[in-house]
């Protein structure tokens, strides 16, 4: 998003300049990357490691709202994140997330590589909590047997004390 600025007198103009300036070279730096180490993959495209998941750019739109999956060497659409979601890299966990303002819900792969051992993750489908050990997900709760839904709860919301929040059946 971006906003414009109005000042009057020929002292603000500088100012303004400069603020343009800098906000066009903080868009242009950041374009093309995700902040999941390297360009945004698009569906289709070569990618590097098995089970991998990005936030990318889906086969329909430009927008990067789409989770894709290292599949055999391409990657593959792995979720679609929901209408005014955002998706955002979690590297650090080895996972991604799809955000509105009041939700988020942070995806691993089952059985697929993960980064911090003792981070929790939903399931593409949102049916399991998933645990990272040994730098795998694999399944801590099975959220469908009691029909809830995997989710994200922050500290202090309804028992949940990490300071980092809790994934668990909703």
């Amino acid at each position: 998003m971006l906003t414009a600025m109005v000042f009057e007198g020929s002292g603000g103009r500088g100012i303004v300049r400069r603020a343009c300036a800098a906000l066009l070279l903080g868009w242009l730096a950041a374009c093309g990357d995700d902040g999941g180490g390297g360009p945004t993959p698009r569906v289709g495209e070569d990618c590097p490691d098995e089970g991998l998941l990005r936030c990318g750019i889906g086969d329909i739109a430009d927008a990067q709202d789409t989770i894709v999956r290292c599949d055999h060497g391409s990657w593959v659409e792995a979720l679609a994140c929901g209408t005014g979601e955002a998706c955002e890299d979690h590297s650090e966990r080895g996972a991604v997330s799809c955000s509105m303002v009041n939700d988020l819900v942070i995806y691993g792969d089952l059985n697929q590589p993960c980064e911090a051992s003792g981070a929790q993750a939903c399931s593409l489908d949102r049916d399991f909590v998933l645990h990272c050990e040994g730098g795998t997900w694999t399944l801590q709760t099975n959220c469908s047997t009691e029909v809830m839904r995997c989710g994200y709860r922050d500290e202090g919301d309804e028992g949940c004390t990490d300071a980092a929040g809790c994934v668990v059946c909703l």
